[in-house]
């Protein structure tokens, strides 16, 4: 059952769409029972998500051209999807003020995707 979205929990909705891309690019991108490493912690006023897989990786150049419907390496790897998952948690970053980074030692050395908001408490 997936919530219904309305104004109350339109953030919910946004995070976990966000978590989900990011997650699931994790396990697609690594072989069977390699881990993925999720984190989150505030971080003063900003909290910090990070996930962290053992797979595949990337290179300088490809954390650096992330788009809609970009897909590297297509002739070597069988991929599922059109390649939208990071350029929709791009946008959700940029239209919840946060900031993104995309790393990766290189091929076969995993990726990490690190992704900060604000910090907002709210008095009720």
């Amino acid at each position: 059952m997936r919530p219904t979205p309305s104004p109350d929990n339109r953030e919910f909705l946004a995070l976990h769409k966000l978590l989900f891309e990011i997650i699931s690019n994790a396990f697609k991108f690594s072989e069977s029972g390699t881990p993925v490493e999720v984190e989150g912690v505030a971080e003063g006023d900003r909290y910090r998500l990070t996930v962290r897989d053992y797979g595949r990786g990337m290179t300088e150049e490809q954390c650096d051209n992330m788009g809609a419907f970009v897909q590297f390496d297509r002739n070597r790897y069988e991929q599922q999807g059109l390649g939208l998952g990071l350029a929709i948690v791009k946008r959700l970053v940029e239209i919840y003020r946060g900031e993104i980074t995309i790393s990766s030692g290189g091929l076969g050395q995993g990726t990490c995707v690190t992704v900060f908001f604000l910090c907002v408490v709210q008095i009720v």
